[in-house]
């Protein structure tokens, strides 16, 4: 389980996230909404150990207090962060990232030959080629092909929790689809922004933020209330 506990957010004085608080029970799908700006990215960030920003609170994992952990260190216990922008890295393929993250977390279960396999398989499955792992980590690429390169990375380091910020962003249709319905089958707890909405996304529970705060929270059927009144509809 995942717990947040009085958990405020601020950088240069100014504060982003205000007391929040929320549980994610193990191996359950949470959808993030809101608005732009409202703090959706930041709380990923921070949940991950992102270290520019000021902080009061608690984060729990499985009742340990990761609060004080690096990066590393959160990522060790299983924590993985699919970025808004992924960043471009020259030298370094996907392919290398993925075994080198893989190896350094400890999740190495197969031969060196039987995880290429997988990875090409994986990787043609969305309609990429072996020669897309091996080019320089997200250089001269499209929003899309970065976010599929988080995707690939996710399914080569099978974390236990992930933060997934807009994997959908810059996907066409039919990959989104492809990536939403794969998403059900990881077992792992996740936590999702997206814009879209997720239809095809087996959701638990659904998490709306506004201006810092969470603005209500509910099962799946909020979803359907959201679409149809917006962020500024008048919850009962």
């Amino acid at each position: 389980m995942l717990k947040i506990s009085n958990l405020s957010v601020s950088i240069d004085g100014l504060s982003i996230l205000d007391n929040i608080s929320l549980s994610l029970e193990t191996n359950t799908s949470t959808l993030l909404l809101g608005p732009n700006g409202c703090g959706k990215s930041t709380l990923l960030q921070v949940l991950m150990g992102a270290s520019q920003y000021e902080i009061s609170g608690q984060v729990f994992w499985h009742n340990q207090d990761i609060t004080p952990l690096s990066i590393y260190e959160r990522a060790s216990l299983g924590l993985f962060l699919a970025f808004q922008d992924p960043v471009a890295i020259p030298g370094l393929s996907l392919l290398q990232l993925m075994k080198q993250s893989r190896d350094s977390l400890g999740t190495k279960e197969d031969s060196l030959e039987q995880f290429i396999e997988t990875a090409y398989a994986q990787a043609a499955r969305v309609g990429k080629t072996p020669e897309f792992l091996h080019r320089s980590l997200n250089v001269n690429c499209s929003g899309g092909e970065r976010k599929l390169g988080e995707w690939l990375q996710m399914l080569a380091i099978r974390p236990k929790l992930c933060l997934i910020d807009e994997l959908d962003s810059g996907l066409d249709i039919d990959t989104t689809s492809l990536v939403f319905k794969e998403l059900n089958g990881l077992v792992n707890t996740k936590l999702i922004v997206t814009h879209s909405y997720a239809e095809q996304l087996d959701v638990d529970q659904v998490i709306v933020l506004k201006e810092g705060r969470i603005y209500k929270q509910g099962d799946a059927t909020l979803l359907a209330y959201i679409r149809k009144y917006g962020y500024d509809a008048h919850f009962t």
